[in-house]
């Protein structure tokens, strides 16, 4: 009962100190779980009536582990390819609001530790977009265009040109790009024109989440969500240099949403 069962993991070390000759000792590195019928297991290689003396099933199959008394296995789970866009259509999109659609772009951030966050980008009725975020397990959707002028700063002109640069004379693409940087102007109840006031605006509708302290400022607050939950496989020494990487992410993410909402690539 509660029982594991282990070996004890053994290594042997060696040093030398100023180029003297080297010194070798092992040393205990702790209890290691260990396979039923695996090369380090007891039962390895026992036929049927040799399991039976040993009181274990006689078609014991083995894969297994035992730890504080249950048996434990390893299951490969199949996950979406880091660091890569890809379109989907679901139904279910529509379930996350009344004007959500069925298009998203979704992508699956790694960085260098291996922790991952997925982030989604979901195309509206109204024709602008909303990046999903998933923070403590809640999920958040924040203005595509938003989120474009906090991280780097630039111009509707911009934003509107580099948007519609593979869609051409395409004016599905041109009027949901228009609806989108009309919602960041109007919408919010306050001039969201530069990056600062845009880091503002995230820092202050996010801080109760991040639990910022009281004396950061809001736009530091915001630095901090982009840092921590936007891309977060994107990394460059300072600043300005992650803004601008990131900056050019979100935008091919828009370009692709567009793309597959228009049916100009499959999902």
């Amino acid at each position: 009962r509660a029982a594991s069962y282990t070996g004890q993991l053994r290594a042997v070390l060696k040093y030398s100190v100023d180029g003297g000759l080297p010194l070798e000792f092992e040393r205990a590195l702790g209890q290691l779980p260990v396979m039923v019928r695996s090369v380090a297991c007891h039962l390895r290689g026992l036929g049927p009536a040799e399991l039976i003396r040993k009181r274990e099933e006689r078609h014991e199959l083995g894969g297994y582990f035992i730890a504080n008394g249950n048996e434990r296995a390893i299951r490969l789970l199949i996950v979406p390819r880091r660091n890569h866009i890809t379109g989907i259509i679901r139904t279910s999109f529509k379930n996350r609001g009344p004007t959500f659609t069925q298009f998203a772009t979704v992508m699956r951030c790694a960085n260098t530790d291996q922790c991952s966050l997925t982030v989604a980008l979901h195309l509206l009725t109204t024709g602008s977009a909303r990046l999903r975020l998933t923070i403590s397990k809640n999920e958040f959707f924040v203005p595509v265009v938003t989120l474009l002028r906090a991280l780097r700063d630039c111009s509707d002109s911009e934003i509107y040109s580099r948007a519609v640069a593979d869609a051409g004379s395409d004016s599905f693409v041109a009027d949901r790009v228009l609806e989108a940087l009309r919602e960041n102007r109007d919408d919010f109840g306050q001039p969201l024109r530069t990056r600062h006031e845009c880091l503002a605006f995230l820092g202050r509708q996010f801080r109760p989440v991040l639990r910022r302290p009281p004396w950061e400022s809001d736009a530091d607050a915001g630095l901090v969500l982009l840092r921590r939950h936007v891309f977060i496989h994107l990394e460059h020494p300072t600043e300005t240099g992650r803004g601008a990487a990131k900056w050019e992410l979100l935008l091919l993410m828009l370009q692709r949403l567009y793309a597959l909402a228009a049916g100009r690539v499959a999902q």
